[in-house]
């Protein structure tokens, strides 16, 4: 439990947070989540929208090399990482309703494709 009273924040932002959380602790995660706030944004990598296959395999790369400095063993929760169909599907089984969903291109500093969901409780 979040140390925060029903609905005291307009917004709780998750950035990069879901695909370092085990699959059993993201539903409690989102409850808290509604609890507290208004809206959620949820900004997640997206390995699987870049352009090409040597995209891909650039931007699948740089996804898992970026668990290790969090101790993490990329083998472990390369997992997390899912393309927008399954988050849309974890949004919906949670009772949040997506009110926008926007990619967001990679960039020479970060190869990896971006997704920025908006939801809110339904």
């Amino acid at each position: 439990p979040w140390p925060f009273a029903d609905l005291q924040f307009d917004v709780v932002v998750l950035a990069f947070v879901f695909h370092h959380v085990d699959e059993p602790s993201r539903a409690p995660m989102l409850a808290e989540a509604q609890r507290v706030a208004h809206k959620i944004l949820i900004l997640e990598d997206l390995p699987d929208e870049a352009a090409s296959l040597e995209a891909k395999r650039l931007a699948w790369h740089v996804t898992e090399e970026h668990f290790r400095p969090f101790g993490q063993d990329p083998k472990d929760y390369i997992a997390g990482v899912l393309p927008k169909e399954r988050w849309t599907e974890v949004f919906q089984e949670a009772g949040l309703e997506i009110l926008s969903s926007k990619i967001i291109e990679p960039s020479l500093r970060y190869p990896v494709p971006h997704i920025l969901f908006e939801l809110a409780k339904k």
